[in-house]
């Protein structure tokens, strides 16, 4: 409702420093991209009730965490066959596209 900043998301690629508009970009990193997927379902969490903390390491993948009745859930984002998925687990019951309109409700449903 109103609340989109413009040109926030606008694209998937970044500037490198003293670049200007008319030059060629750099792809993001791979934690970039983990990063902005996992901020997304973190904000939809957020909707829901749902609170969570992402965590940002120097040498290992961006997680999403975020309490449970019984422990803690670990949310990555990985990359299988150039898909993008969030995944909790190992197996692919424990994964959803990112792109799946359902995602937030199945990773929703981890928190119930």
């Amino acid at each position: 409702m109103g609340d989109k900043v413009p040109g926030a998301m606008a694209s998937p690629l970044r500037r490198t420093r003293g670049d200007s508009a008319t030059t060629k970009r750099e792809p993001r990193t791979i934690k970039e991209i983990q990063y902005t997927h996992l901020v997304r379902l973190a904000w939809e969490l957020n909707k829901r009730g749902v609170g969570t903390v992402l965590s940002i390491p120097t040498n290992n993948a961006v997680t999403l965490l975020f309490p449970r009745a019984s422990q803690r859930v670990k949310i990555m984002v990985v990359q299988i066959n150039q898909v993008w998925f969030y995944a909790w687990g190992r197996s692919r019951a424990h994964r959803v596209s990112t792109r799946d309109p359902d995602a937030v409700e199945r990773v929703w449903e981890l928190a119930q």
